[in-house]
């Protein structure tokens, strides 16, 4: 659906809208000019315009800058399709037009090779981002083109797109590889669905298949370059496996989670995408395995993933280090995306459970309040002085950044917080479901999309036509077909369609009652998540008790028309979090949660040297309102207890001195927006 059918209208999450628009965009597109003062450089958009030949200079960054502008035209896009940000798009189609200017006439746009190294393009996949970065423009150009309806972005990257399918693939003749960095699975994915052509739904399901197959692409692609490295400019030996880039066995043989784990969670989402279009069950059974694996075994409390700072990558299963985790804020979105993938598929509560964590725990904990400094690291606890004198825990930042060389982060949040409309609800065969409960006002357009036929939908190669039935998108028969262009899209939208309007009122994170009014239209059934962090749940319908009947965490409420009521309590209580036992660093230890949000100690409410607090078992717990940075939230009190020592020596039999102490929490979000000091989430419990 589009982004503008929603409006979010609740007080909270519209805060984290408006400061996209009023402080993020702007401030990262300053960052991405080099206007930031303090801030580590970018040039990401002078390197399109020195490509370009506008500018006269030379590369600078990493090898995947470009990605940098694309995450922030595809967040553009975003705001754009709601009439934000306006200003900026003569600024984007600026930039655009530098992009064309630079693309190469066969479609190639690269401004690392293209500026520093053109006569080695694509000889190292393994680790160049080529089909990374051009992934990240696809999904721009896509975003850009339903904002606007310009062709001129969704051109280059069709292009760029037609330019890798001529070059990569199974037929003799192209090159039997895949990406080293995965991104372009996704992007061919939604370049798909906008343009029906179905070239590049067969490429990114061929990138899926070929990944992890024998003899393998990336020790014959090292072999054939004698080994250069583009990082290191030398010769460099390959790993003993491919496990960093989940290359190490085919996708559909692969048990759980391992290796960089923003890859493989661009990789798992891409999976579910292309499952769900093709009606490929195996590699849907594959994506479940993998998300339990990584949800049940991997995961931080607070929606993170990533336990070591070595790779940026999952370790192995219960492995989650308090101190040193990495827990990059793209992983979590990363995790958000293949979550909501499955749930485009699989109407399952855990699916939406994940999103809601990863989402108001660490994608909000990585924005300083105003907007303007980020976490790429999301520690489960911070130590200024180990982070500035501990090389090991050099990686945790206890003070956010205006900006990174590596700034993959930054944009990505942009993107999400701007797309965040699409989360929240879904409409499928009569049924209305309520995946977030976040306060919004939606209309629904209820016309079955299986009227668009074959003919006008897409363009397929029928070498493996077989595969795609009904389910996935239409029958396809062998006969010549016409690809979906601008103005038969747009026709086809034009369509006159029944719709459905409800409003939703709640105040998430503070209550957990929720109000769900049918405005205009009706549907069959209203399906709600009934949250994994709710203990119970009362539902009416037009103020009588109902008990609806549950299916995977969704309670499912028959409607009787237009101006239908629906309310749902759920239970909002302080819970402590234990984790399995298999976790050693938080034996003996708690987390407090409060509906989806996690919740911390900082040293600036507490003692310091935080490791010396205790929570009391079965202790008092009281909520407080209070506010930081200009946010109000509800604060946890609690009883607690602090150990000190009661002789001088490093080492002592004495026992310790431990005395009575309150324990004041907040949410993990708010984290590190006060004066910089100590910040832990798990706390021994203590009777």
């Amino acid at each position: 659906m589009s982004l503008g059918n929603v409006e979010i209208t609740g007080a909270f999450f519209k805060r984290y809208y408006d400061l996209v628009t009023s402080e993020m965009m702007p401030y990262q597109w300053a960052a991405l000019n080099d206007e930031v003062p303090g801030a580590e450089k970018s040039h990401a958009i002078e390197n399109i315009k020195i490509a370009a030949g506008v500018s006269a200079g030379e590369f600078y960054g990493r090898i995947f800058q470009d990605s940098d502008f694309a995450k922030w035209l595809e967040a553009l896009g975003y705001c754009l399709q709601k009439g934000d940000l306006r200003e900026f798009e003569s600024k984007a189609d600026e930039v655009i037009g530098y992009i064309e200017k630079a693309q190469q006439p066969d479609g190639y746009f690269n401004t690392y090779f293209q500026l520093t190294a053109p006569e080695r393009k694509f000889t190292n996949l393994f680790e160049a981002h080529e089909l990374y970065c051009a992934g990240h423009f696809i999904e721009a150009a896509v975003s850009y083109y339903e904002a606007t309806g310009k062709t001129q972005a969704l051109d280059i990257a069709r292009r760029l797109a037609d330019m890798i399918d001529r070059r990569f693939g199974a037929e003799d003749g192209k090159t039997r590889g895949y990406a080293g960095h995965q991104e372009i699975e996704l992007a061919l994915l939604k370049l798909y669905e906008t343009t029906g052509e179905g070239r590049y739904l067969e490429l990114a399901r061929y990138f899926l298949d070929e990944r992890g197959r024998q003899p393998h692409f990336f020790r014959l692609e090292w072999e054939k370059r004698n080994g250069y490295s583009e990082y290191s400019q030398r010769r460099q030996e390959l790993p003993e496996d491919f496990t960093y880039n989940q290359a190490h066995k085919p996708v559909r043989e692969q048990e759980g989670a391992v290796g960089h784990a923003v890859r493989a969670v661009y990789m798992y989402a891409a999976m579910a995408e292309a499952a769900r279009l093709t009606g490929d069950d195996t590699l849907f059974e594959a994506c479940e395995r993998l998300f339990d694996n990584i949800t049940q075994k991997q995961m931080y409390v607070t929606g993170s993933i990533g336990s070591t700072s070595n790779g940026e990558a999952f370790t192995f299963d219960y492995d989650l280090p308090e101190a040193t985790n990495y827990s990059e804020t793209c992983a979590s979105i990363g995790l958000i995306f293949f979550a909501h993938n499955m749930l485009k598929s699989k109407k399952d509560s855990k699916y939406a459970d994940a999103i809601e964590l990863a989402l108001y725990n660490t994608v909000l904990a990585s924005i300083q309040a105003d907007g303007k400094s980020y976490l790429y690291v999301n520690p489960m606890e911070a130590l200024p002085e180990a982070s500035a004198k501990n090389p090991d825990r050099a990686h945790v930042k206890t003070v956010r950044q205006p900006w990174y060389g590596c700034a993959c982060c930054p944009p990505n949040i942009a993107r999400l917080l701007s797309s965040l409309e699409k989360y929240v609800y879904s409409y499928e065969d009569g049924t209305l479901y309520v995946h977030q409960y976040i306060a919004s006002r939606a209309t629904f357009d209820m016309q079955q999309q299986a009227t668009l036929d074959a003919s006008s939908r897409a363009t397929f190669d029928m070498q493996q036509q077989a595969t795609l039935d009904a389910s996935s998108r239409a029958k396809f028969d062998t006969q010549p077909q016409a690809t979906l262009d601008a103005s038969s899209r747009a026709k086809f939208d034009a369509q006159p369609q029944a719709s459905l309007a409800i409003e939703m009122l709640c105040d998430m994170p503070g209550s957990a009652d929720v109000n769900i009014k049918l405005l205009e239209g009706a549907c069959e059934v209203v399906a709600l998540r009934t949250p994994g962090w709710s203990a119970g749940a009362t539902f009416t319908l037009n103020g009588a008790a109902i008990t609806p009947e549950i299916i995977d965490g969704y309670a499912y409420i028959p409607t009787t028309g237009s101006g239908d009521v629906i309310c749902a309590s759920f239970s909002l209580t302080v819970d402590l979090i234990r984790a399995n036992t298999a976790v050693r660093n938080a034996s003996g230890k708690v987390a407090l949660r409060r509906g989806p949000l996690v919740y911390c100690l900082e040293e600036e409410d507490n003692a310091n040297n935080l490791h010396r607090l205790t929570i009391k078992k079965g202790g008092n717990i009281a909520l407080q309102e209070r506010s930081i940075a200009g946010i109000d939230f509800i604060g946890i009190e609690a009883e607690g207890a602090i150990e000190s020592d009661s002789g001088s020596g490093l080492y002592t039999a004495a026992e310790k001195t431990v005395e009575p102490t309150g324990l004041s929490f907040i949410p993990y979000f708010l984290w590190g927006n006060r004066t910089p000091g100590e910040m832990i989430c798990w706390i021994r419990e203590a009777t």
